[in-house]
Order: C-alpha cells, then sequence, then structure tokens
C-alpha cells in the first residue's frame, strides 16, 4: 500500500472524527504490552456513545492501513490485538469511536530489559482538546551497555537524537550512548546535585530517610532556578522537528530528565494532574531490588532511605507549581521569563507535537 493511502487515511479520518479541540465527549484510553507480545486495549467513552469503535494498527504513529484490525461495540470497552510475525517494533493504535472521534492509542512503558523508565511521552491530551503525538519523545534513564533485545527495540522507534541531562556524576564526561544512529548531546548543569553521590552516603549510612525527604524537597528548585541554561537548551533543541524522535534521558529517568518532562508538558498545555500522573509512573518502573542489588543486605534504616530516595512525590511537584506561580503569576511566565521560552516558541513546539 503506498504512502499516500497511508497519509490520505489519516487525514480524512482525524478530520472527519477529531481526536483535537473541545469535544462533547471525555475519551480515555489505554493500551498495554502483555508478556506473550499482545496488546489489551481499554476505553471508557463519559457520557455513553452508541456504535462501534475501528482500530486500526500500525508501527508508524501517523500513518495507518485502509482496513482496521479489529472493530468492537463500543460498550465492550476492551479488546485484545494479538501480535502477529510480521509485525515489528512497538504498535501504534487509531481508534474511530462512531465515526465521530478518535484517538491515537500505544502501550505508554515499553519492555525494555536494561533502561530504566523508558517510555512514550504521547497520548496526553491537552485542556484545550489536543491530542499529543507517539513516538515523537521519549524519557528513560541511562542508555548505555543495553542488551540486544532492547537496542532492536530501540532501532525499531527511530530515534534521531537523544538529550542527556547530566550531572556531572552519575553521567560521566566520557559517556557514550549505545543508540548508534542517533546524535548524542550531553547537557551540563550549571550547578551540581549529585545525586549519584547522594545515593552512595544513603548505602553508607551517613543520610537517614528524614535526610533524603529534605534533599528531594530541594531538587526540584535546583533544577527550576540555578540550571536554567541547562534546560533552556533542551527545550529550544526541541523546536526542530528534523531532530525527532527524541529521547530525553539521566541516571534513572527520573531526575532532569522528569523535569524537561513536565516544563514540555507545561508548554503543550497538559493538565496539572496529568503531569503528575506521568511523574508518578516513576515508582512503577524503577524496582529498588533491580537498581540496588544485594539491598535486602542493608539494615533496615538504610532500607528506608533508599526505597525513598527513588520515591517520585506528589507533594514535591505540587511545591514546585505553587513557587513558580507565587514568584511569576504563571508557568507561561515562568517559561518566559527563565528559560527564554516564550508563547510563540510554546505555539512551534504545539505545531510539532500535537495531532
Amino acid at each position: 500500500m503506498s504512502g499516500l493511502t497511508y497519509f490520505l487515511l489519516l487525514f480524512v479520518v482525524i478530520s472527519a472524527a477529531s481526536c483535537s479541540k473541545q469535544s462533547y465527549y471525555d475519551i480515555d484510553t489505554r493500551s498495554d504490552i502483555h508478556e506473550d507480545g499482545n496488546y489489551v486495549i481499554r476505553w471508557q467513552v463519559n457520557p455513553g456513545m452508541a456504535g462501534d469503535v475501528k482500530i486500526y494498527a500500525s508501527t508508524d504513529a501517523d500513518r495507518y492501513p485502509t482496513q482496521p484490525v479489529a472493530t468492537e461495540n463500543i460498550k465492550k470497552e476492551q479488546t485484545t490485538i494479538v501480535a502477529s510475525a510480521d509485525r515489528i517494533g512497538v504498535q501504534f493504535f487509531l481508534m474511530v469511536f462512531d465515526g465521530r472521534e478518535s484517538r491515537v492509542v500505544s502501550s505508554r512503558t515499553l519492555p525494555t530489559q536494561s533502561i530504566t523508565n523508558f517510555r512514550d511521552f504521547g497520548g496526553y491530551m491537552t485542556t484545550k482538546g489536543d491530542q499529543i503525538r507517539w513516538g515523537m519523545l521519549y524519557r528513560s534513564g541511562r542508555v548505555d551497555n543495553i542488551t540486544q533485545h532492547d537496542s532492536l527495540l530501540l532501532n525499531t522507534l527511530g530515534i534521531r537524537s537523544q538529550l542527556v541531562m547530566a550531572d556531572d556524576y552519575s553521567i560521566p564526561q566520557d559517556y557514550s550512548s549505545s543508540l548508534e544512529d542517533a546524535l548524542c548531546i550531553v547537557l551540563n548543569p550549571e550547578t551540581k546535585t549529585y545525586p549519584g553521590q547522594f545515593l552512595d552516603k544513603i548505602q553508607s549510612g551517613s543520610i537517614d530517610q528524614s535526610g533524603v525527604v529534605y534533599y528531594r524537597e530541594d531538587l526540584f528548585d535546583s533544577y527550576a532556578f540555578e540550571n536554567t541554561k541547562q534546560f533552556s537548551t533542551a527545550l529550544h533543541y526541541l523546536l526542530d522537528p528534523s531532530h525527532y524522535p527524541i529521547l530525553i534521558s539521566d541516571q534513572f529517568g527520573k531526575e532532569r530528565a522528569a523535569f524537561l518532562v513536565m516544563l514540555v508538558q507545561s508548554a503543550l498545555g497538559v493538565s496539572q494532574a496529568d503531569i503528575i500522573s506521568d511523574y508518578m509512573l516513576s515508582n512503577q518502573q524503577l524496582v529498588v531490588e533491580k537498581l540496588i542489588p544485594g539491598g535486602y543486605k542493608l539494615s533496615p534504616k538504610i532500607q528506608e532511605a533508599v526505597t525513598e530516595f527513588f520515591q517520585s512525590r506528589e507533594n514535591d511537584l505540587q511545591a514546585l507549581f505553587f513557587t513558580i506561580r507565587k514568584k511569576y503569576g504563571s508557568m507561561d511566565n515562568y517559561l518566559k521569563q527563565e528559560l527564554d521560552f516564550d508563547a510563540d516558541d510554546c505555539a512551534k513546539l504545539q505545531s510539532i507535537l500535537y495531532y
């Protein structure tokens, strides 16, 4: 099937069954990959909608075949798409609800073996009703010394650029990414926070759980007000469409990477509730037992402090939002005044990352 046919389908479907702008319907979609490789897709439509949902599958988040892989009654709210040998790479699904509304859905978290916290940025709806494109922006922990499985998986994503949000301790000067076909850009901080060194002190018993709490409370303030050049450079890099798809990474995909993702989501108009929900997903992805082998041998107090170190806490992000609004009046003002990222830049980013 020609690329033209693919493009025409997506254009016609999204124009006729809009997945953007304010809608009468609140549609929540989710896709998860099971261990057998099958995708379980779930949806809820409020208020209820009659009719069928047609589901189209593709390894390209923007192009879909003319025939659906499944057609289900909307009220069923779930279906399984069986994996087949000729489908290579992550699957994206265009869902058309009764010919009136559409959403694109995929699995947010990807089944990596040697990369922590790897997930897709796309899929969220903005407060104005636009959907963020899948397959354009990813986030993760370090991407070096990865397994062959992960190398093959990442190759299917077509990542062109990797932004490494360094802190000078966990990301060394000679850091080398395993993404051979992607341009690796290491962005160093102005103020160093040394999370890896801090973790070493926790494991030695020098810092207890309460010390970790204080450290984490100050962490985002350090990013927001003492490392503006690092994050401003990263945001402006995202304004060039030729750089995409882009992977944002740091040591665990939960510190500087999380802050940059929050800035991008804010610039795109994602709700604070969804930003926090996305941030909290790190708690499901980072398993302390895997990150700290032999951690069970540590004393209970040290184990508590280590667990606290890897936790993403809702209060920390809420406190940051509060501080920014108190100082600048709005997130838009903060982006403009501290990161030189104004309304025109936000609009350009939106043109790249909206469907």
